[in-house]
């Protein structure tokens, strides 16, 4: 379209709606301007908006659903590891540096997602992070109060620590230089918006490329002590079911789904069910240790 475009084809369509469609529509209506007082923006509320009444009827209760549920999963997810850390008095066996790396995951991916994704995925992720920030001070024993301290750690949670440290030795040396060599590229090779959009996507393209790796030292610390019972699995569980039906969002978004997701943010959808899977086959194989070990300390007491 210029100065010298004296006419344009305009083309209107119409099509008629049953009288319990539009009754529903007006409802909708209603409650999507009702959300302002919850400090939904108007952004936000064109988001919603257009999600309800772009979308084909059938293909937006699909969705509901499976948000209502992926949501619910989320829920206990959160309300199973809150439980867990809170009533977890020692560390051994958990691997400090995989909660670390997924706290500052977990942070990143929030910022990330601030500008391009929809609210519904915002909040779980948002109260995610600050789930994962209490689990650092936890993990690391940082006690903040009048008087800042450190607990000291007793013999298995040394041990542990040692585990901790020499898997995470063995994967910088792989991580590192790509991270790196990564970073450069995209300096040089992509466009950007400034330094800050490149930092930010440089850091988030690592953790969403190298979270996989960041299961490798609790994976470790798990092969060494031949147990998984310093894990929760309930919590992996409803993660691994969280992320699966996230899989099948990402599948329907292709087909048009109403919810916005960030692109970027699917990759991270298979690490929580790989862990679940590689949870499943440790437990299996270190199964038969355990009854091993019980066995001996039956026998050892009842010399």
């Amino acid at each position: 379209i210029n100065i010298s475009t004296a006419q344009l084809p305009l083309t209107v369509s119409y099509q008629g709606i049953s009288l319990r469609k539009f009754r529903f529509s007006i409802h909708l209506h209603d409650i999507v301007y009702s959300l302002r007082q919850f400090g939904f923006t108007e952004e936000n509320i064109d988001e919603i908006k257009a999600t309800l009444m772009g979308s084909d009827l059938y293909l937006l209760v699909l969705t509901a659903l499976t948000t209502a549920l992926q949501l619910i999963c989320e829920f206990l997810a959160l309300k199973k590891d809150i439980s867990f850390w809170r009533q977890k008095k020692s560390i051994a066996g958990m691997s400090r540096k995989s909660v670390l790396w997924r706290c500052l995951g977990t942070l990143l991916i929030f910022l990330h997602l601030l500008e391009e994704t929809s609210l519904l995925v915002l909040l779980p992720v948002g109260l995610g992070a600050c789930v994962e920030v209490w689990k650092v001070f936890k993990v690391f024993k940082v006690h903040l109060g009048k008087r800042f301290r450190i607990n000291k750690l007793d013999e298995e949670e040394r041990k542990t620590v040692e585990y901790d440290a020499q898997a995470s030795r063995l994967l910088s040396y792989l991580v590192y230089p790509l991270c790196i060599s990564g970073a450069v590229f995209s300096l040089g090779y992509l466009r950007q918006k400034n330094y800050y959009s490149w930092l930010i996507n440089t850091l988030i393209t690592g953790v969403y490329a190298f979270g996989f790796l960041s299961m490798a030292p609790q994976l470790f610390i798990n092969h060494k002590l031949q147990s998984v019972s310093h894990l929760q699995g309930s919590v992996l569980m409803y993660r691994g079911m969280n992320t699966l039906i996230s899989d099948l969002c990402f599948c329907a978004s292709s087909f048009g789904s109403p919810v916005p997701f960030s692109s970027s943010h699917q990759l991270s959808c298979f690490r929580d069910e790989l862990l679940f899977f590689l949870y499943l086959f440790q437990r299996r194989c270190y199964a038969s240790v355990a009854k091993r070990r019980e066995s001996v300390t039956r026998k050892a007491k009842t010399q």
